[in-house]
């Protein structure tokens, strides 16, 4: 294995650590900030209040008998992202929505959502082959496709038809040990973890996505999902590397057919505004889903024209550049760092301008 960076130490070692203090049980030392009092950050003076919860029970820990909130014996069936703080790490409920996606038959989006509910039902063959029930998927393209959107589908159908648990971002060290202490008090709940931009994490944190991927902070009966709009960011040990990503699928552009899909899904009852939208899917070549929604609420919501809604979103392509501002554009000069022709004064006037 490669060697591990100062940063991938530091944050395994974190990691490890704040996975042991939860597993012991150990209580962290009061602080001046958890009493309420006054504490001084970077010159700054804050009060740190803490939450006001009802005292419900007592937790048996290694120190002793602790006052703590009421608990329950699994996590409700949802969506989360996770956090970490001094004591444990926390599953903050988050509302999901797939309104933006489509699906229609023979398509990628569809492919990847039947390709993860049949490995739902196999977890009895891996497991009686000694193998952990996980699957890893690298969805990638433009952006604007519906890679999220595909992802939330998927989040929606294992809440709704498996009672399972989706987790969304997050800090990857607070991640890990996160799902180390959910398998800890659910060990055969179905998970699904979702990483967006995940050339982020390798470039930040290094092994340590590798070794939650299939190293020694990995959990069984999960599928992990990567999305990335730049692939050729991603290193072999990811692209080439089954029980890493032993899937990817590229989530293209979408053609006209899904094109008028989407958009009649928008009105699904008018006929006469369908046939308007046969002609906006024709117009729309190369647009994503995100600019298909742009474009029904540009003409629909705001009363715009097709044909300039239109062209406003295929003027998008066009990358802005600092060169070719304005008056700059003309004199010659231009851009975020070019020198001032002269030390900033109020009295000065520049003899070259011109306004426009």
């Amino acid at each position: 294995m490669a060697k591990l960076s100062e940063r991938e130490l530091e944050l395994q070692e974190r990691a490890t650590a704040a996975m042991e203090s939860i597993v012991e049980g150990i209580q962290q030392p009061e602080r001046a900030s958890d009493r309420g009092v006054p504490v001084t950050v970077t010159g700054l003076t804050y009060v740190h209040e803490l939450p006001k919860v009802r005292l419900a029970q007592w937790t048996n820990g290694a120190r002793g008998f602790s006052p703590s909130p009421a608990s329950a014996p699994s996590l409700p069936a949802g969506s989360y992202t996770v956090a970490q703080t001094q004591e444990s790490v926390v599953f903050i409920p988050q509302a999901i929505s797939a309104d933006e996606l489509v699906v229609v038959a023979n398509s990628t989006h569809g492919k990847v959502i039947a390709a993860v509910r049949d490995f739902w039902k196999l977890r009895e063959k891996f497991l009686s082959h000694g193998m952990m029930h996980k699957r890893g998927i690298l969805l990638y393209g433009p952006p604007g496709c519906g890679k999220t959107s595909t992802s939330r589908i998927l989040a929606q159908q294992l809440v709704k038809e498996d009672g399972g648990v989706v987790v969304w971002g997050g800090e990857l060290s607070s991640l890990v040990v996160a799902l180390k202490a959910f398998r800890e008090v659910e060990p055969d709940r179905p998970l699904v973890v979702v990483r967006e931009d995940v050339e982020t994490d390798i470039h930040s944190y290094g092994q340590l996505l590798l070794a939650l991927l299939d190293g020694e902070w990995s959990v069984d009966r999960c599928v992990f999902i990567g999305t990335t709009n730049s692939p050729e960011q991603l290193p072999p040990t990811l692209l080439n590397r089954p029980s890493r990503f032993d899937m990817r699928f590229e989530i293209e552009l979408p053609t006209e057919a899904q094109r008028l899909a989407y958009l009649e899904s928008r009105d699904p009852d008018d006929d006469l505004f369908r046939v308007q939208l046969a002609s906006w899917a024709k117009k729309s070549e190369g647009f994503s889903f995100a600019h298909l929604r742009e474009l029904f609420v540009s003409v629909v919501c705001f009363g715009h024209g097709v044909d300039d809604s239109i062209k406003r979103l295929q003027g998008l392509r066009e990358v802005p550049d600092s060169e070719n501002f304005g008056h700059l554009r003309r004199r010659g000069r231009a851009g975020f760092g070019a020198p001032l022709p002269m030390p900033m004064n109020p009295s000065y006037v520049d003899p070259d301008f011109r306004p426009l």
